[in-house]
This record gives structure tokens, sequence and C-alpha cells, in this order.
């Protein structure tokens, strides 16, 4: 084999590995945060409930509290610290397949998941 037949072979077997190793690096590091990751938050309002779930109202701003049907008697209108992830909802159906009317919340609304939550 000539000399640069050699270096070819050598540079393209170095440009390879250099490419592998690379996107082994690439693997290692943690993802990007998106902005359609859930986003924590600690929140105090009043504890009230709704046909649909518990809420915790905070100004004009009503929060449901997700898998959960109502606050117990003790926090009950009372000033509660809920924390949580922070999604927005979109709007449910307000009509069954039939074209009649179904109990739904029929726009957009806020829930909180994931949560804890205390007394203040």
């Amino acid at each position: 084999m000539n000399m640069p037949i050699k270096i070819a072979c050598i540079l393209l077997v170095v440009c390879a590995a250099a490419a592998c190793h690379s996107q082994n690096d690439q693997d290692n590091y943690p993802a990007k945060e998106d902005s359609t990751s859930p986003k924590i938050i600690s929140i105090e309002g009043t504890a009230q409930n709704s046909k649909a779930s518990a809420i915790l109202l905070v100004d004009d701003k009503v929060y449901h509290i997700e898998g959960m049907l109502g606050w117990d008697d003790e926090m009950l209108n009372k000033i509660v610290i809920v924390k949580g992830e922070v999604v927005q909802m979109p709007a449910e159906q307000t009509r069954d397949a039939d074209g009649g009317y179904r109990q739904a919340i029929g726009s957009p609304y806020t829930v909180i998941k994931n949560s804890t939550w205390w007394k203040k």
C-alpha cells in the first residue's frame, strides 16, 4: 500500500471513531427542559368545593385539584397552601355523541396535579 492510501485510511478510521465518540457524549448530557414541562408551584388560596372537584380560589383564578372531589371539613373555606404541577387543560365537550348536553367544564381551565396541601 502506498503512503497516501495509508494516510487516507488512517484519517477515515480516526474520523469515524471521533463521530461515534461525539454521538455517545451527546447521549450522556441531560435532556433540555422544554416549554411544555410541568411547572411546579406553591400557591396560597381558599379551599372550596365545586361540582367538578375540589378547587383553590386565588383572587379571580380557580385551580382544580386533580383527583380530589372535595375538601374535608377541616380544610374547607380555610386558607391553604397547595404545591403541585400546574397544567392548562382544554375545554371539555359539553355535548355527547347524540347531540345532547352533558356536564363538563366548557372552557379552558387550570389543574394542579400531583399535589400536596396544608393549612396556613
